[in-house]
């Protein structure tokens, strides 16, 4: 690139990252709404130097430093969406989680995929539930350290009506609860 000076001067509709480029020599942002990704640029260096931008974490990155900054030592396996605007898929695992990092994690936008490893001891079903409405795909494995079947019980998936996909792994299935997934009309996968 051979631009050498940059003058955006009064553009007060001007907003985002200025320009970096180790060609410019000159550069007026003063009057702008602009932030530095490169603070060290010798551009940025002079009188009309800009603040540093921001770093804005995604819901991903967010809801990991959460965990870390309480202990809880979760892989989340969170994916987003294409547009970065929402959470795709995540991994929780209820013998782990606190309550407070489930609200945490469930106060970002809409879920398309949810895969909860539980152990029964939260309510998590009925908690994602209630505030996923939206949720699409849900993947429900037992706890891999018990030994036993997950039990589930009559109406834990009632809050699940726009559920497609469906998988349950190493859970005992009563009468009542298959006839329960079996009027879910929204269910093409099971």
């Amino acid at each position: 690139m051979k631009l050498k000076e940059v003058n955006f001067v009064y553009n007060e509709n001007l907003s985002g990252k200025s320009l970096t480029n180790d060609n410019i020599t000159s550069c007026f942002y003063y009057g702008t709404n602009l932030c530095s990704s490169n603070i060290n640029t010798l551009c940025e260096k002079n009188e009309n130097s800009v603040e540093p931008c921001e770093e804005t974490l995604n819901a991903c990155e967010t809801i990991e430093s959460y965990l870390k900054e309480n202990n809880i030592n979760m892989e989340i396996n969170c994916k987003l969406t294409l547009n970065n605007k929402r959470i795709d898929s995540i991994s929780i695992n209820e013998e782990i989680i606190t309550e407070e990092a489930l609200d945490k994690i469930l106060s970002f936008p809409l879920y398309e995929k949810l895969t909860i490893y539980v152990d029964n001891s939260k309510n998590l079903l009925e908690k994602i539930g209630k505030q996923a409405v939206d949720l699409k795909r849900l993947y429900i494995y037992a706890d891999s350290d018990n030994k036993q079947l997950l039990s589930l019980k009559s109406g834990s998936l009632k809050y699940f009506s726009r559920l497609y996909d469906l998988i349950l792994s190493d859970v005992n299935l009563t009468k009542t609860v298959i006839n329960e997934i079996g009027n879910d009309t929204s269910l093409v996968y099971l």
